[in-house]
């Protein structure tokens, strides 16, 4: 807790400190990765997954050595060793060799994670500054507000406990910072979209987000954005996923036998049709927040339509736990739209919106510590 309200503390006194460089920026923002990658590394073994990863971590050199690989479908869709994707414990594999501690290797992970998302959000963010009057005055501010708003979402959870979708989230937005940005390498941005799906299979929806970040800049101005919001809101409050989950289910089942895949269908059986609070507070608040945010530019109507398109994903399709935990990937890009406009507001909406993003630590609560 110390550590979350350090965050906040920062997002509070942020518009009265004089940072004019990326340099000033990035120095800040390191210290708190670095803070962040403590805690991650003397996580309590009580913490979901971790014995998990340790009894994995503990068997990689023996499982790498001596696992057999036929075709791409086991590297991705791996079922054995507790479902882990074969490329993250090649991760654990690297690490074990170099004779690093699992602490440590949790420690590294925490830091690759927050950079890899970090310097994606940046780039995501130079690549849009024609769209940002205030880009060269306010970016380096953004970026530290960009940090902070992850940390007060999901970054705890992304960066702490659940490590390989961590992983393949901030790959995905180095991706596509990488594709989006004039100046970078598309080849090594391809290396990155390849990274996030081999650490976890869910990374291939990045293809999805490149696409429609690049062809659907305007789509969504902000009423169609208030009214598709009180929509899903009262969709999911009305558990309208009970009345359309069987016909995704037959989608997705047909998709799979298509590609010759078996590894979900655990997860289209003994579903739930339960609504979770967490989910719920998660549609309300970053709604609320994304329309205080709200201004008339490309890359603000860009990150609206995914997050719209992460609300529905909860909406219509939450039992399914393979496909609601992509959800996050939609909805985590309300976290450059608030940064963006944020500094052009006033002061006391600021605080407004950095009050609002504390009480996140509740939905991020109920996924760390358990469902209710």
């Amino acid at each position: 807790m110390f550590y979350v309200f350090t965050c906040i503390f920062v997002a509070f006194i942020l518009p009265y400190l004089k940072i004019k460089s990326m340099r000033q920026s990035w120095i800040i923002i390191i210290l708190l990765i670095v803070g962040n990658s403590i805690l991650a590394g003397t996580r309590s073994f009580d913490l979901p997954d971790t014995e998990v990863y340790r009894t994995v971590y503990d068997n990689s050199i023996s499982i790498i050595e001596s696992g057999p690989v036929n075709s791409l479908k086991d590297i991705l869709f791996n079922r054995e060793y507790n479902s882990i994707e074969l490329g993250f414990i090649f991760l654990m594999y690297l690490s074990k060799i170099s004779n690093l501690s699992f602490r440590m290797f949790l420690a590294l992970i925490s830091i690759l994670t927050s950079f890899m998302f970090i310097k994606g959000i940046e780039l995501i963010i130079r690549s849009e500054s024609c769209d940002i009057a205030c880009y060269n005055k306010n970016v380096p501010k953004m970026l530290i507000l960009s940090w902070v708003y992850f940390i007060m979402f999901d970054g705890i959870l992304y960066t702490s406990i659940v490590l390989r979708s961590g992983l393949s989230l901030a790959a995905g937005i180095m991706f596509l910072g990488m594709m989006r940005n004039c100046e970078t390498n598309k080849i090594l941005a391809i290396v990155f979209l390849l990274f996030s799906v081999l650490v976890h299979s869910t990374g291939i929806t990045w293809i999805l987000i490149y696409f429609l970040w690049s062809v659907f800049p305007r789509i969504v101005n902000k009423r169609i954005f208030i009214v598709t919001w009180i929509f899903l809101l009262i969709g999911y409050f009305f558990n309208m996923a009970k009345y359309t989950i069987m016909i995704l289910i037959e989608i997705v089942k047909w998709l799979l036998v298509t590609i010759n895949i078996n590894a979900f269908g655990s997860y289209f059986t003994e579903l739930e049709f339960i609504v979770q609070k967490r989910e719920y507070l998660i549609i309300f608040l970053v709604g609320l927040v994304c329309i205080i945010c709200y201004k008339d530019k490309r890359i603000i109507r860009r990150c609206a339509l995914l997050v719209l398109l992460g609300f529905s994903i909860f909406t219509f399709a939450y039992p399914i736990g393979a496909i609601s935990r992509e959800a996050d990937y939609f909805i985590s890009f309300f976290v450059p739209m608030a940064a963006v406009t944020i500094m052009t507001k006033r002061k006391w909406k600021q605080y407004i919106i950095n009050l609002l993003m504390l009480s996140f630590m509740i939905p991020q609560f109920f996924m760390i510590w358990g469902n209710v």
